[in-house]
């Protein structure tokens, strides 16, 4: 924060929760001075308060939406998450451990699939007249290149030549009938949604 932003640590956490749009401005002088871009991932319920922030964005800064065509995969992959405290999975030798089994209790779906519809409505409808781009997880998430092939071409960039390259994997190394206990009483929501 201090080599990119000339924020100490407090400052830089105080502007994410008061003044994100300052930290943000900021990267955007930088970026004219050094030619670097950045880019801002913003989950869905990290978009409450701070209208100035998401106006700007609408307004003047090209938006990639990432659609989960499939919302019932996602919310086995936040229950495993929340299980295992890992949300994110860094490349080693081992792979990921199974994860207990746990039930997903049919109303708790249908409800996540609501939000998530309410979610993706919402942001057509906020940044629809924006540079506006969707892109879908399943169509992009079983390659590296496939994934910064299509960012580049949202972006009007040249792919690059090498091989992109990440230093994390999926931790999803199992099937959802083989973690959801009660899978046979939900599968029917087990597809693509959108």
């Amino acid at each position: 924060m201090k080599k990119t932003l000339g924020l100490e640590k407090g400052e830089y956490l105080e502007c994410i929760k008061d003044d994100p749009l300052r930290i943000w401005l900021r990267l955007e002088e930088i970026s004219q001075k050094s030619g670097q871009r950045f880019m801002a991932k913003i989950f869905y319920d990290h978009a409450t308060g701070h209208p100035e922030l998401w106006e700007y964005f609408r307004d003047r800064n090209q938006v990639i939406h990432l659609i989960r065509r499939n919302p019932f995969d996602s919310l086995v992959s936040f229950n495993v998450a929340n299980q295992t405290g890992k949300w994110l999975q860094a490349k080693s030798t081992e792979p990921p451990s199974m994860p207990k089994p746990f039930a997903l209790p049919r109303a708790k779906v249908e409800t996540y699939i609501t939000q998530a519809e309410k979610h993706i409505k919402a942001t057509r409808a906020f940044f629809g007249d924006a540079k506006y781009s969707e892109v879908f997880y399943e169509d992009i998430s079983t390659s590296v290149q496939r994934c910064a092939a299509t960012i580049c071409d949202i972006l009007q960039e040249d792919a690059a030549t090498a091989q992109a390259k990440t230093r994390m994997h999926k931790q999803k190394n199992y099937t959802n009938q083989s973690i959801v206990s009660n899978y046979d009483e939900v599968c029917d929501l087990d597809r693509y949604f959108f």
